[in-house]
């Protein structure tokens, strides 16, 4: 998406013509829709999931809550709802099968323990820290660099364990 902010309106005009949609409104879903679709990797995404197993979560889910009819006694529900949460355990299982022999056929010539590391992280989310800026303005490039800026910043210490802006207090005797 182009920045809009730094466009002039009349460019800015021609940007909000081009979405589809007759009111602002519409225009507004249609980005939603467009941009809210974006793959979001945390800490808890996991490889081998995918659309066709969310799809058969939702149908398990909606299975648990169907309502009793005169058609649909209760064991028959529940008898579905557990079908339906088998075929999921199962899907999962082989979902995770498949992403583990295909993680140990690209990775099994390298170090055993590089690849148990990348097993533990596989999108890398908590082995470095980002962009770091400090509170002057200056780019942290190097971890070290990152760790001194935090300290100082957050803290108030400098490299010599003193509170930054103070001089070294020293006690005076007692006589």
């Amino acid at each position: 998406m182009e920045e809009v902010a730094e466009m002039t309106m009349e460019e800015q005009q021609k940007w909000m013509n081009k979405i589809p949609g007759d009111t602002p409104y519409e225009k507004t879903k249609t980005l939603q829709g467009r941009y809210n679709n974006i793959l979001k990797i945390t800490d808890r995404s996991k490889l081998w999931w995918g659309k066709d197993l969310a799809a058969q979560l939702k149908i398990t889910r909606d299975s648990r809550k169907e309502k009793l009819t005169d058609n649909l006694a209760q064991e028959a529900r529940v008898r579905r709802w557990k079908e339906e949460q088998a075929k999921v355990r199962a899907l999962i299982k082989e979902k995770k099968t498949k992403c583990w022999q295909k993680f140990c056929k690209d990775n099994g010539t390298k170090d055993p323990w590089e690849i148990t590391k990348w097993a533990k992280d596989p999108w890398r989310l908590k082995g470095t820290v980002g962009k770091l800026t400090d509170t002057d303005g200056n780019v942290l490039v190097t971890d070290g660099e990152k760790v001194q800026g935090l300290v100082r910043d957050h803290f108030g210490w400098d490299d010599d364990r003193r509170r930054v802006g103070r001089k070294r207090m020293t006690r005076k005797r007692r006589r």
